[in-house]
């Protein structure tokens, strides 16, 4: 009986001690974990990003740690600008290489570019981030909830249900960086899904709404330090390329399926060899014409064409040639339509 007793009460001492241990190394990792946000905005400014809250927080205790940051702000010396009502960040404590963003409430991101200003809003969302054992991005998975998009040149918000964004960075030593050629390792992966996009207003589009949107990309060659129009021109002269693994859309009665390859000219504007498998041509290419896009010579054309260069399938789809040179889109030798200039320079 004493002994039963002597060993209840060792157990007992032992949980406690275990949990006085646990205890004492949550609080070194909160404060790890608040002196690791503050370097982290510390060393963004000294990179011109400025990054400002209203407080920090940080709960989660047993198992978790969880930053509370409302107000977010971060703003880039480019002038974009993010606001976040309220965001999140948390990881497990046994693993500082993972961390969880919930972006809870609305969110604004101000975008001017070369093109017009424009800004992106959301009503929240979430991302996983994995990081490096230097700290750096290793891969990460943003997610938006009714992102909406207004600016210069759209004459109301564009909206999308969904919005899902996807990176990943090779590990260390699997690219060679001095490797220039178009078939250099894979140097980044990124993905992009939207679902319910509208309205969609374009004179002859096939609806006024599209239903999906997804791609799936492979960035071949260096990676440029920054996405501006010298390092882009250096990456395209060195053979940099971007393979679409995977481009689906589903738009009303028209329904493709692609991959191929996207490059620049020597001028900086897009082209790209790609093989398509459609469903929806008449329908499409009727509603062009009716729009005035294209005549109805040229519908007829584009259906046959479409016709000569693929037999369709027993779902009434064919695979064809899609091609972008000059900024002429073309289905095989039959050209569409020509796209504006993109002025990157």
């Amino acid at each position: 009986m004493r002994k039963r007793r002597l060993l209840s009460l060792s157990l007992l001492a032992l949980f406690i001690a275990l949990v006085a241990a646990h205890g004492a190394y949550w609080v070194w990792a909160r404060s790890f974990f608040r002196a690791t946000i503050t370097r982290f905005v510390d060393q963004q400014d000294d990179a011109g990003i400025k990054i400002t809250y209203q407080s920090l927080k940080i709960t989660g205790y047993p198992l978790r740690l969880r930053a509370n940051l409302p107000q977010l702000r971060v703003t880039w010396p480019d002038g974009s600008q993010w606001d976040g009502q309220r965001v999140y960040v948390s990881g497990p404590i046994w693993n500082p290489h993972q961390a969880n963003l919930e972006l809870a409430g609305p969110q604004s991101l101000y975008m001017p570019t070369k093109l017009g200003t424009y800004t992106l809003t959301t009503a929240g969302g979430d991302a996983d981030v994995n990081l490096a054992y230097g700290g750096g991005f290793r891969s990460g998975v943003l997610r938006l909830h009714n992102a909406a998009l207004t600016g210069d040149g759209l004459d109301h918000a564009i909206v999308a249900n969904g919005l899902t964004l996807s990176a990943a960075i090779p590990k260390e030593g699997t690219v060679d960086a001095d490797d220039k050629s178009p078939d250099a390792p894979v140097t980044l992966s990124a993905g992009v899904s939207l679902v319910g996009i509208s309205p969609v207003d374009i004179p002859g589009a096939p609806a006024d709404h599209i239903e999906r949107l997804v791609a799936d990309t492979q960035l071949h060659g260096t990676l440029p330090q920054r996405p501006s129009p010298a390092d882009l021109a250096q990456w395209s002269q060195e053979g940099g390329t971007l393979e679409i693994n995977r481009l689906l859309m589903d738009w009303g009665p028209l329904s493709a399926q692609a991959n191929g390859t996207l490059a620049f000219d020597p001028d900086l504007q897009p082209e790209a060899a790609l093989t398509a498998k459609v469903t929806g041509v008449r329908e499409t290419v009727d509603a062009l014409a009716q729009a005035g896009v294209i005549t109805p010579g040229q519908a007829s054309g584009i259906f046959a064409a479409t016709l000569f260069l693929g037999k369709p399938d027993a779902s009434g789809a064919v695979t064809v040639p899609l091609s972008l040179q000059d900024r002429w889109l073309s289905v095989g030798p039959a050209r569409l339509f020509r796209l504006p200039r993109l002025e990157l320079k």
